[in-house]
C-alpha cells in the first residue's frame, strides 16, 4: 500500500488557520505521545523517566506538564498545509 503522499493528507488547523498538533510542521511528539505524557505523569513518573521514553528533554515534559507547551486542538481540517 502507498504511503500518504502530501496531497492527500489532512491538516488541522486552529481558529486563526495555523497548523496545530501533529500536523504542526516543527511537531516532534503526536496527540497521542503528549495524552501518554499526561497520563504517566498523574501515575507519578518522574519527569526525567518520561523524558528518556520519548527522547525529548525534561524541561519539554515539564512544560507539557504544566500547560506552558501543549497542543491545540484543530477547529478545522485542511487538504492544504500552510
Amino acid at each position: 500500500m502507498a504511503k500518504d503522499s502530501a496531497k492527500n493528507r489532512r491538516y488541522w488547523l486552529n481558529e486563526h488557520g495555523r497548523p496545530v498538533g501533529e500536523t504542526h510542521w516543527r511537531a516532534t511528539l503526536t496527540d497521542h505521545d503528549v495524552e501518554l505524557i499526561l497520563a504517566l505523569r498523574d501515575d507519578g513518573m518522574p519527569l526525567a523517566e518520561i523524558a528518556v521514553k520519548f527522547e525529548v528533554s525534561k524541561s519539554c515534559v515539564w512544560k507539557i506538564v504544566h500547560g506552558y507547551r501543549r497542543w491545540q486542538r484543530g477547529v478545522r481540517l485542511s487538504n492544504e498545509r500552510r
